[in-house]
């Protein structure tokens, strides 16, 4: 399936600098920026020491921060654009949603005006792999995207379009492909056998990659735990089956245990089951929800959400389920994780189930929120762990830092989100790969989009 891309004026608006702009109770701000560039007098979260630098000037040039250095002491050199944000605007690393499905190209513009930054596609075609490459050569506009390959599953399969692995010869042939493909990760399905399972690991690990996905049932927690094939765990609801889908508590800390010893870090994507809630209990709400403006209807048709969300809505049932398993995690298991040093890292697994690509990323980090998390380590999980999941040949061991040598992947706020995670929306802007796009002009491009889908 594949949408038209932008329209021609959101190309242009995607392509070229326009005039400047002048959002309510903002200095002008231009609409896009390139080349050497300084940030000037602001407050920087860092993600490397204390929680605020205030007064500083932050130098990126080549797609790398250079310079982050107090601003009384460190000139801007005369080759660099001072953008001219507020003085005390807040920089931040760029946020990171490491749990997607990229099924529209049109999506990467809603994970950049959300101040998304990196993005893990998690169903890779080859198609995925030019999108990736080109983004990285800034021929595309949009967040710096990693992508696993073809997903590998059992006999039969979960879904349709999963690759079959019945043997370990089959397990060998399809690693190697995706290895000479380039796909960063293999991402392992519900019905691999224990041998196979074992196969794939192999297979990964004589080639550098890394092996992350569902846990297979046939696997199931011994042997996740004791051939440490996997080094994350997709989904908190893989666990539901150990606890009675959050009714028995007797396993948690074990598996708490299990994940702690095995250094397997998990991407909880809450945000699938608090939409779920959202659809049972009002739908017409749900529905109405402005965002959803952005989306190509094809998306929305393909993952079947009106017949979904319809099967949900007003039944007490489905409420009483999804309001469980949503206090479970937050209640229950994300605080256990967190308290045992699990590494949690953000992700939604967008676009499905009316979890809408970029704008979902609020909604699974408020989980984290309402489990306790202080705001800082609420926002450490879509900045500095995610960049420990990245693989190593990137050179990217300071993404999600505001540091020298870090890419230079920012997001520009107009206050604190440590203050309160709601200051992530007071975007002024957002720097991706060393450009600048302000927060006006991503909006005029998704407007621009939406526009487009209603024509249609």
């Amino acid at each position: 399936m594949r949408s038209r891309s932008l329209p021609a004026a959101a190309l242009v608006l995607l392509a070229q600098c326009a005039d400047p702009v002048t959002p309510i109770d903002v200095a002008p701000l231009p609409d896009r920026l390139d080349g050497p560039m300084a940030l000037v007098d602001v407050t920087v979260i860092s993600m490397t020491g204390p929680s605020l630098l205030a007064h500083q000037t932050i130098l990126l040039e080549s797609g790398r921060i250079v310079v982050v250095g107090p601003t009384a002491t460190t000139s801007v050199p005369a080759a660099f654009s001072i953008l001219p944000v507020p003085p005390g605007s807040v920089v931040m690393p760029g946020l990171a949603d490491m749990h997607t499905h990229i099924l529209d190209r049109d999506e990467l513009l809603l994970y950049l005006a959300n101040g998304i930054t990196t993005i893990r596609n998690l169903h890779g075609l080859r198609r995925h792999l030019a999108w990736r490459d080109s983004l990285e050569r800034n021929l595309m506009v949009g967040p710096r995207l990693l992508s696993a390959g073809p997903i590998l599953d059992g006999d039969p399969p979960s879904r349709s379009t999963n690759v079959v692995i019945r043997t370990e010869a089959e397990a060998e042939a399809a690693v190697a492909e995706q290895h000479g493909l380039g796909f960063d990760y293999i991402k392992v399905y519900d019905n691999l056998s224990p041998a196979i399972y074992q196969a794939v690991g192999r297979a990964a690990a004589s080639r550098g990659l890394s092996v992350i996905g569902h846990l297979p049932t046939p696997v199931g927690l011994n042997g996740l735990f004791r051939d440490r094939i996997q080094s994350e765990v997709q989904h908190l609801e893989e666990f539901l089956p150990f606890v009675a889908d959050g009714r028995d508590l007797t396993f948690v800390d074990s598996i708490v245990r299990g994940l702690t010893r095995a250094a397997i870090a998990v991407v909880p994507t809450v945000s699938v089951y608090t939409s779920a809630r959202e659809q049972a209990e009002r739908l017409s709400q749900h529905r109405a929800r402005p965002e959803l403006a952005y989306l190509n209807p094809a998306t929305a048709a393909t993952w079947g959400w009106e017949a979904t969300a319809s099967s949900r809505s007003g039944r007490p049932g489905e409420i009483e389920r999804y309001r469980r398993t949503v206090g479970f995690f937050e209640r229950d298991f994300l605080p256990r994780l967190k308290a045992a040093g699990v590494k949690i890292v953000a992700g939604t697994d967008a676009p499905v189930a009316m979890v809408i690509p970029g704008f979902a990323i609020h909604e699974e980090l408020a989980s984290y929120s309402a489990a306790g998390f202080s705001n800082l380590e609420v926002l450490q999980t879509a900045t500095r762990a995610a960049a420990a999941l990245v693989p190593a040949r990137y050179g990217l061991t300071s993404m999600g830092t505001v540091s020298a040598g870090a890419p230079a992947d920012v997001l520009v706020l107009s206050a604190n989100p440590i203050e309160g995670l709601g200051n992530l929306k007071q975007r002024l802007g957002v720097i991706a790969r060393g450009r600048w796009f302000s927060a006006v002009r991503l909006q005029r491009s998704l407007d621009s989009l939406a526009a487009v889908y209603r024509s249609r």
